[in-house]
């Protein structure tokens, strides 16, 4: 007897010794993930969460660069105020994170404008009008300026003609089509549909600003705008750029988690003091959850440099799954016999628990596999997390020497429920009727859709502003286009020329595409050349007619250094992007994939850019190649099933895990919503969690009069934990909240139907 004592104080004391490390460990995650906190910021940029499938370095960087440049062209635009746009343009140009700001022009810098295009007029000649002045003989340069002089309209006086020949000024402005902003009252204003004056702010923004930065500078401009809307009602303004999508997804993603995280620890407090009737499950529950998330963390800022806001909030499914394992243990502790000790309980529950912890962590751990960085975060947080979850159930919970004082009625309650219900016929064909409808109305309507736009949806406010500055500006903001590079700035100008007359040769509307009408050094002193030698000959002939010109006067050069410093090149800065060792230059062009590709292919360093298109094309695949994954996950559950319960038992299982995904898609189909890549791991979760439910309940040694109570309080616990999610306002995020959600509903529905044959087996023994 003494050395059974002894025995029995020396596993105690082990098992006190495991417990005391993994209170170590949880409080070095618990440091850890602190720190990481304070110090890692949260992402918020769209951006982040796209995959990147290119093998070209050299297109990765072109990408990265032309994210990094949009992300820093901000637009502002006031309505008819001039009192508040003085604020905005002060307030702008003493910002820290602003670079430049072009806002308003001066009559010095309009006349420095007019002087300075003058002066370099042969820069801006367009690839026409350089093929005619290389190509053309002098009789057909002498009609061109003749006709100009005889033309009814605006005629060039003699001054004009004297400084300017071959009027190479007024052949350069036609190139240079006149902008929508024009100045007005100091600023740059263009006007609307309604003939309404809006003034215009163009910012550039420094370089590798932190996200915390921007916050602070967006939140000076919001409280700016409210004290003016306060005093002025009327005040509308307007903007454009990326970060202020970056800003508000952040701010939704914040809110998300707040909010839903709330609802969902009160519905699961709730729920736990209704089945216990005390606080100490709770807490019991709290701590779990608590740990598994700080583990979960600690693993995601291990791997990963930043946590993205969607991750956040997706997490928020883990509160309901991690609490199974303690909802599992307390149950059966609650309806154990008082010989039983809570060792026994552990040793009781160690099958069925592995079991659950194994299917669910296979399936949150395939979603590492995925192409989205926030899903591939969610499986490592879920993978991490469940596991602490688990662990702090089984080291220390069967050290307390609880056993809540629950009404042991609510088991009996559920298991006359199920019982009734699964031996109900009438019920049984109710529900198999509203799943046949169900899948009838639902499955017909189902729609793909892998567009990127379904990762996140801007606010009304947000796409009405950008379609306002765009009808003031006329600019194209699309990332669809070219890119050209070069390793020098004027080598960089003439692969524009080059791919001006390509586009030019493709026969676009002009209204499909954007660039700068300029030529290159090269270009320019051919021409030069070609007309001071033509000009004697030329001004022959004109003076045949009564035009007397004494004088050629030679125009300047423009280099690719002078333009970019000047007003004009100021303007393209935002298309200008700098590579490791080269140049390179972003025309953005609105047409076909394959048009791009045919332009780029007349052109050496030339690369489409149709990475919106190419990501869609790519996800759709990965769809299709995750889709028939699944098709062999089903059949490796099968095979589990199979080895732990029998094939008979497999095959029932593994059919009401197949009509729970079905269920969930047909729900799909009969709310709009598209299936996409996030619905695939949706349904990769089903699996995982639908299995779980299967495995505890075809254990027929565990089928006591707590375990379908627990299967009750573990799927409601799911269901809420995941059902706050559709209630988010990001459509991935509702989209996986809502196929999880019904998917779960159904597994549990079947198991509750198809309870009858184990409580009758059961109540035989």
């Amino acid at each position: 007897m003494n050395e059974k004592t002894s025995t029995l104080q020396s596993q105690f004391h082990k098992r006190e010794f495991v417990a005391l490390l993994w209170l170590a460990l949880s409080l070095v995650a618990f440091i850890y993930t602190a720190l990481c906190v304070y110090d890692r910021n949260l992402s918020s940029n769209i951006f982040d969460l796209l995959p990147q499938q290119e093998n070209s370095t050299e297109l990765k960087q072109i990408h990265s660069a032309l994210q990094d440049s949009l992300a820093r062209t901000v637009i502002f635009a006031v309505k008819d105020n001039k009192d508040f746009t003085l604020s905005l343009d002060d307030f702008l140009k003493s910002s820290p994170v602003v670079e430049s700001v072009s806002s308003s022009v001066t009559e010095q810098e309009k006349a420095d404008f007019l002087s300075f295009f003058i002066k370099h007029r042969l820069a801006f000649l367009s690839a026409p009008d350089k093929k005619f002045y290389l190509t053309a003989s002098a009789d057909q340069i002498s009609q061109r300026i003749l006709s100009e002089l005889f033309s009814a309209f605006a005629a060039p006086s003699l001054k004009e003609l004297t400084d300017d020949p071959f009027l190479l000024t007024r052949a350069a402005a036609k190139n240079n089509p006149s902008s929508k902003l024009t100045p007005q009252e100091g600023f740059l204003t263009s006007v609307d549909s309604q003939n309404v004056p809006w003034a215009v702010l163009n910012v550039r923004l420094k370089s590798s600003l932190s996200e915390k930065e921007i916050s602070r500078w967006i939140s000076s401009i919001n409280e700016l705008i409210k004290e003016k809307q306060r005093l002025n009602p009327n005040l509308e303004v307007c903007f454009l750029g990326s970060i202020f999508h970056q800003e508000e997804a952040k701010n939704t993603a914040k809110t998300d988690v707040q909010t839903l995280s709330i609802v969902s620890v009160l519905l699961l407090s709730a729920l736990f003091l209704f089945v216990f009737r005390t606080l100490k499950p709770i807490l019991l529950c709290l701590l779990s959850v608590g740990i598994g998330t700080i583990f979960g963390l600690a693993a995601t800022f291990t791997f990963f440099e930043s946590v993205h806001a969607i991750t956040l909030v997706m997490c928020i499914s883990l509160i309901g799954i991690s609490t199974d394992y303690t909802t599992h243990y307390l149950l059966a502790r609650q309806n154990a016999s008082a010989k039983e000790s809570p060792l026994s309980i552990k040793k009781k529950l160690k099958k069925p628990l592995l079991q659950a912890l194994i299917t669910t962590v296979l399936a949150y751990g395939l979603m590492v596999i995925s192409p989205f960085s926030s899903l591939r975060q969610l499986g490592v947080f879920a993978v991490f997390g469940l596991i602490g979850s688990f662990l702090t159930v089984w080291l220390w919970f069967p050290l307390f020497s609880i056993k809540p004082a629950a009404n042991s009625k609510t088991s009996e309650a559920t298991n006359s429920f199920f019982l009734f219900c699964s031996s109900s016929n009438s019920i049984k064909a109710f529900v198999g009727i509203v799943f046949i409808f169900l899948l009838a109305l639902g499955l017909p309507k189902l729609s793909v859709d892998d567009d990127l736009i379904r990762l996140y949806q801007s606010s009304q406010f947000l796409s009405e502003s950008e379609n306002k500055i765009k009808e003031l500006t006329g600019a194209n903001f699309s990332q669809k286009g070219i890119v050209v590079t070069a390793p020098s700035e004027d080598a960089l100008i003439q692969q524009i020329e080059k791919a001006a007359l390509v586009i030019n040769e493709s026969k676009l509307s002009r209204r499909q595409f954007i660039y700068p009408a300029l030529l290159s050094l090269e270009s320019q002193l051919q021409v030069r050349d070609r007309l001071e030698k033509l000009f004697p000959e030329v001004a022959q002939k004109l003076q045949d007619t009564g035009v007397e010109l004494s004088q050629f006067p030679l125009p300047d050069t423009l280099d690719a250094k002078g333009w970019l410093n000047s007003h004009l090149g100021q303007v393209w800065k935002p298309f200008l992007l700098s590579l490791k060792n080269e140049q390179a230059f972003y025309i953005p062009i609105e047409t076909s994939k394959e048009r791009l590709q045919t332009i780029c292919s007349k052109l050496s360093s030339c690369f489409p850019i149709t990475q919106r298109e190419d990501i869609q094309t790519w996800l759709g695949t990965q769809r299709m190649v995750l889709s028939w994954f699944i098709c062999f996950l089903v059949f490796g559950f099968m095979a589990l099933f199979w080895y732990f319960f029998g094939w008979k038992k497999s095959i029932i299982q593994t059919g009401i895990i197949v009509l729970s995904g079905a269920a969930a898609l047909a729900t799909l189909g009969l709310t709009g919503m598209p299936f996409n890549l996030f619905s695939v791991f949706a349904l990769i979760l089903i699996l995982g969690i639908g299995a779980d439910y299967q495995i505890f309940s075809a254990n027929r040694e565990r089928v006591n009069r707590s375990t379908y109570l627990a299967i009750s309080v573990s799927a409601a616990t799911t269901l809420i934990s995941l059902g706050v999610l559709v209630l988010s306002k990001t459509e991935a995020i509702k989209n996986f909240g809502l196929i999880v959600c019904v998917g779960i509903a159904t597994s549990y529905l079947m198991v509750l139907l198809s309870a009858q044959h184990r409580l009758n087996g059961k109540n035989n023994e």
